[in-house]
């Protein structure tokens, strides 16, 4: 997850802060996100999803199975 999440951060040209602000999760929570520390509440899960534009299922995916415009990303 935290691989997606940093691959659409980057694709979004989005730092931790903005996308804090995007999804109303603390900075906190997304740096844990994005770092891989920690677990994953489902609408910590959902918030971060949406304001990446992509179903929560596309964070859970293992990289090689993303569809091919998300795959390429990083």
């Amino acid at each position: 997850m935290a691989r997606n999440v940093a691959a659409l951060m980057a694709r979004g040209e989005l730092d931790q802060m903005q996308l804090a602000a995007l999804s109303l999760v603390a900075q906190k929570a997304i740096s844990n996100v994005v770092n891989g520390r920690n677990g994953c509440r489902i609408d910590i899960l959902a918030a971060i999803a949406y304001a990446l534009g992509v179903a929560p299922s596309l964070l859970l995916m293992p990289p090689e199975m993303l569809p091919t415009g998300i795959r390429n990303l990083d």
